[in-house]
């Protein structure tokens, strides 16, 4: 893979993120729920209705906890895509030192990490990134406490999450090119 394909990959993981995101704002429209009675999609022989997502957001309550739930599949996707797509790239360009260098780097691996296997924080058995904690990125901390712990929202929010995202893509144009 070359600079542009990684530019162009990283793209594709931000547009894929953003058309969920368009998803979700039609679904929270007030008009979204007879939408979604009405609707449906089919693939390969397959109908799934999306009449119980209407039902399921009329309490709100569980609309809620559904959306936030939701909000985060595309957001794991995004963090963990676009890690990958880098880390791969660097590694078969030789820039991993340059990767690893990025401000984000560790905060961004042990997300990367924590999303990909059970979305709790692993400070020791993947990398073993005691001797770096605390880590801060932009104010948020990871500290030894944290070990084994969720990955809360409180501590996370949507923001950073994107944040991260934005930081990696710009360090990945400027300083692996």
């Amino acid at each position: 893979m070359n600079h542009k394909q990684l530019m162009s990959q990283l793209e594709n993981c931000k547009n894929n993120f953003i058309l969920t995101m368009a998803g979700l704002a039609v679904i929270i429209d007030p008009g979204g729920k007879d939408i979604l009675r009405k609707s449906h999609c089919k693939f390969d022989g397959f109908s799934i209705n999306f009449d119980q997502v209407a039902t399921l957001l009329e309490d709100p309550a569980d609309a809620q906890i559904a959306f936030r739930e939701v909000v985060l599949s595309p957001f794991r996707a995004l963090l963990k895509e676009s890690f990958e797509l880098v880390k791969t790239y660097a590694n078969s360009n030789n820039q991993k030192p340059k990767f690893q260098n990025f401000p984000s780097y560790r905060f961004h691996r042990l997300l990367r990490n924590a999303i990909s296997h059970n979305f709790c924080w692993d400070l020791q058995t993947r990398g073993n990134f005691y001797g770096y904690l605390p880590l801060n990125w932009r104010g948020i901390v990871i500290d030894r406490s944290m070990h084994n712990q969720p990955v809360r929202l409180e501590h996370l929010p949507f923001g950073a999450m994107w944040q991260l995202y934005v930081d990696l893509e710009t360090e990945a144009r400027i300083s692996l090119s």
